[in-house]
Parts: C-alpha cells; structure tokens; sequence
C-alpha cells in the first residue's frame, strides 16, 4: 500500500473530502441480489449485521436502536443498491457511517 496521491496528483486512496479516512470492504457471493437484499432489509438479517432489534426504516433520517443499545439513522436507502447509516454504540462518544 502507498501513501501517495492518485494517478491525477489528488487526495491519497481512502482519504475523503470532508470526514477523513475510509476504508471499504466487498465480497462476491453465490446469490441472487434480490435474495441478498431480501435478507438484509429482513428482521432477521438486520438483526445478523446491526444487533437484536434493530429496524430499519426505509427513509432518510429514520433513527433506529438494538436491544443492546446502539443506536442510529439511515442516511440514504437505495432498494436493491445499498443502504448509508450511522452505527454508534453506547460506548461511544461519537457515530460512524457505515454502507
């Protein structure tokens, strides 16, 4: 990994405009993305990634919480594309944006 700025002399690879530092992660799996969707928007798949009792609503600044505290609000809900949120457990101080 470099530290050096893009190929047109800009910002270095994950360094963001206004927040700082991002980092991203993706994997390829073997389903359908309507499937994969599915899951995630579900009750039981929001509970896998975000915690027990989480619900997401499918509106921007729709807040939510888990059973074990965290908390957050949906930043943008894209159907079948993605979904941007904020994830701050009890914890912390601050949020994250997670997508």
């Amino acid at each position: 990994m470099t530290s050096g700025g893009d190929a047109a002399g800009g910002s270095p690879v994950g360094r963001t405009r206004d927040v700082g530092w991002e980092i991203g992660v993706s994997r390829t799996v073997a389903v359908a993305a309507t499937q994969a969707w599915e899951l995630l928007t579900s009750d039981e798949g929001q509970a896998i990634w975000l915690g027990a009792g989480a619900t997401l609503g499918p509106v921007k600044a729709a807040g939510y919480a888990t059973d074990d505290g965290t908390v957050g609000e949906v930043r943008g809900f894209h159907p079948f594309d993605r979904i941007r949120l904020t994830w701050q457990p009890p914890s912390w101080d601050h949020d994250r944006v997670c997508r």
